[in-house]
């Protein structure tokens, strides 16, 4: 395949996802996988509904899912990455941070497009969140198009940081003088910056390629960043086998990104 191809043809597809997550979280029950995380039946029963649905769209992809192994064919032109549930804990418990999300890759695996559906997160209207940028696109927040990023303004008290659950055991912050948040999944906390003005940034800890791959995906057609804390640039081989990325990840603009190292005082080692 060679041709550019477009998502929009997904849209009802994972928006209907999100609805069968929706419905099933009234009455959840869940298990644990041998690594301990946590698992229901939704996210399978999601995964294989997105998984047949992509197959038959775009047969000559490849599609990497949480729950099902892949072949990877590096001669293929796009690389789809899904998560039925990112925030699976946060689902379990009947809580609102969680999303479905689809990233798409080009052939270099680089972050192209993205689509995220957070059903019962941040929408005054109460039908939830939904984001969606195509490959080299506009992003929309619930259909509508996002023009420019406000910033934070130059009051650190107002300034916020989206962390992950486990930022506190290895890294020090002590010094922002905003506030720290967390919404349940990588995936939310990321796409935070482009709904938060006063969100100047996210730190999420080493995660798999599809709880990056969406976010990663619209956050570049925005002109915002996503690198490992180092500053390197994250590269998605590495992680094609269910690997974990190597290192903490960091989200926001350049000028964001800088700021927030100067915020982070000390590792704490675990």
């Amino acid at each position: 395949m060679s041709s550019i191809i477009t998502l929009k043809s997904l849209i009802p597809i994972v928006e209907e996802a999100g609805n069968i997550g929706l419905e099933g979280q009234k009455d959840v029950a869940f298990t644990y996988k041998e690594d301990g995380s946590i698992l229901t039946k939704y996210d399978t029963k999601i995964n294989t509904f997105l998984y047949e649905n992509i197959r038959n769209t775009f047969p000559d992809t490849n599609i990497i899912t949480e729950e099902a192994e892949c072949d990877f064919d590096s001669e293929k032109s796009y690389t789809f990455a899904v998560d039925p549930i990112d925030g699976t804990d946060a689902f379990s418990q009947g809580m609102p941070g969680w999303a479905v999300s689809v990233g798409l890759f080009n052939r270099s695996l680089i972050p192209v497009a993205g689509i995220i559906y957070a059903p019962r997160w941040g929408s005054p209207s109460g039908k939830g969140t939904f984001i969606f940028s195509d490959i080299n696109g506009s992003v929309y927040t619930n259909r509508k198009k996002i023009h420019c990023l406000p910033e934070a303004g130059n009051v650190p008290s107002l300034y916020q940081i989206m962390v992950s659950s486990r930022y506190h055991k290895d890294w020090n912050l002590q010094y922002f003088p905003g506030k720290l948040r967390n919404t349940g999944g990588a995936v939310l906390n990321i796409a935070a910056v482009i709904l938060y003005y006063r969100v100047i940034g996210a730190i999420v800890s080493p995660c798999h390629i599809w709880d990056l791959a969406a976010a990663h995906g619209i956050l570049r057609n925005t002109g915002l960043s996503l690198e490992y804390i180092s500053g390197k640039e994250i590269d998605y081989h590495s992680m094609l086998n269910g690997e974990n990325a190597e290192e903490y990840i960091i989200a926001g603009t350049e000028r964001e990104i800088r700021k927030i190292k100067g915020y982070i005082s000390s590792f704490i080692p675990s």
